[in-house]
């Protein structure tokens, strides 16, 4: 597994910061792709990680879009990471949404309940 995987936002694909040896991931921007094959990497690359992660991941989402396609994929990515938090590993994600936004902010509900990960909600 490549110690890092970063991807500069694009028009429709937020920007991806998997960076294990400093600790860093995040991802942040619009996602409204059309398939999943963007994502591919990542799944492949937070696949690879959980099986040798940090002692303490603390995963930052600041999507200001997500549509459909984007968030299956995002909850796989969610409980991936619980499969972590399940192995007794330290898990947080700092879910951070637009003051305006609830659909954005009951998302991030929705996948905290269902992944049983603690979310940090942040208001911006």
């Amino acid at each position: 597994m490549p110690e890092s995987l970063i991807i500069e936002a694009g028009y429709k694909t937020p920007k991806v910061v998997l960076d294990k040896a400093n600790n860093t991931f995040e991802l942040s921007g619009a996602s409204f792709i059309e398939n999943d094959d963007f994502y591919h990497p990542i799944m492949e690359w937070i696949e690879e990680y959980v099986k040798d992660p940090n002692p303490e991941t603390v995963f930052v989402v600041k999507l200001n879009f997500i549509n459909t396609v984007s968030s299956k994929v995002l909850a796989l990515m969610v409980m991936k990471l619980a499969e972590l938090n399940d192995q007794g590993h330290q898990v947080k994600i700092n879910w951070h949404y637009e003051s305006y936004d609830e659909d954005i902010k009951q998302h991030g509900e929705d996948l905290s309940r269902a992944s049983g990960i603690t979310f940090e909600f942040i208001e911006y």
